[in-house]
């Protein structure tokens, strides 16, 4: 009985003792690291985005990238989660994605380990002196209410490790909404149609765009045409057709002058209902006898208050 009983101890001791040295090898591996308290020195720490005057609900993105330097062992991974502010103020929340890894930044009131400082090193480690890149594409939308508006986002960098936390960087908008003195009131895009053309049908077959805008006060705007196809001899008014011989001149309505692609002109609009005319004629180009279905297509930007 007496062998039994001790045979029973030792077993126990044995038992103990290799405990003791799983926990001891588990110890040693975090000891490497006299302070466990998470540090980066990180090259981007704010950016201030300026949007000036905008319309309501313009949508805006920018990229906030940089690299961070270690000062502490991160021996887990790490993952980012984001604080924003202002949103009283900006409406709407602001989307952060993870540009490594696609991932969305939770909120830091419910973080997930999901984005991690770098793909692959979720289940990693980084040393004292390892550097680390991220890029972070904020995207929101202004206010439909004009006024002044001013807010952003804190991005931070979490250790799975020891659950310690840390600020890379900042990010803060601002902008006021002004509502747009003019809009558009025809459709955003129109079709003409030349039917069927012989060579003696050229000289009187003119189509006419109208586009019409309704200004709330006088004011300037700035309307710019541009060709889909290339400019014929620069930028004439004449461009190329997807018909080969075939070309387009345009024309502004009001002055019959050619227009000068890519070049802003100047109209004074008046309050209330104004209409810009452009006009297009088909042009044989010289030596040619063409056959066949041709298309033209320009963009008109008009840029006002």
């Amino acid at each position: 009985m007496r062998e039994l009983t001790l045979g029973r101890f030792i077993w126990i001791r044995k038992i103990r003792c290799c405990f003791l040295i799983v926990f001891c090898s588990l110890a040693s591996r975090y000891a490497m690291s006299a302070d466990p308290v998470l540090s980066l020195t990180c090259s981007n720490t704010q950016k201030v985005v300026s949007l000036k005057q905008v319309i309501p609900l313009s949508p805006f993105q920018t990229h906030f990238a940089g690299t961070c330097k270690v000062n502490s062992i991160i021996a887990l991974g790490g993952y980012y989660t984001q604080a924003q502010f202002g949103q009283s103020n900006t409406g709407q929340d602001l989307t952060v994605v993870a540009a490594a890894t696609g991932y969305d930044v939770p909120y830091e009131s419910a973080p997930a380990n999901t984005a991690c400082f770098e793909p692959g090193n979720c289940e990693g480690y980084l040393s004292l002196g390892d550097t680390l890149s991220y890029d972070f594409i904020i995207s929101g939308t202004t206010m439909a209410t004009p006024g002044f508006y001013f807010g952003g986002v804190t991005l931070y960098g979490n250790d799975k490790a020891f659950a310690g936390k840390v600020a890379i960087g900042q990010v803060q908008f601002a902008y006021t909404v002004v509502q747009p003195t003019c809009s558009i009131s025809s459709a955003s895009h129109l079709a003409l149609g030349f039917g069927a053309l012989t060579s003696n049908d050229f000289a009187s077959s003119q189509q006419v765009a109208e586009i019409s805008l309704s200004c709330s006060a006088a004011t300037q705007v700035d309307v710019t045409l541009v060709p889909t196809q290339s400019a014929v001899n620069g930028s004439s008014g004449v461009s190329a057709t997807t018909l080969d011989g075939l070309s387009m001149a345009a024309t502004w309505g009001d002055s019959t002058y050619p227009v000068i692609f890519n070049t802003p002109r100047n109209f004074a609009m008046n309050k209330g209902s104004n209409l810009i005319q452009l006009g297009f004629r088909p042009k044989l180009n010289a030596g040619s006898s063409p056959v066949g279905d041709f298309s033209s297509q320009y963009t008109l930007n008009i840029v006002y208050p």
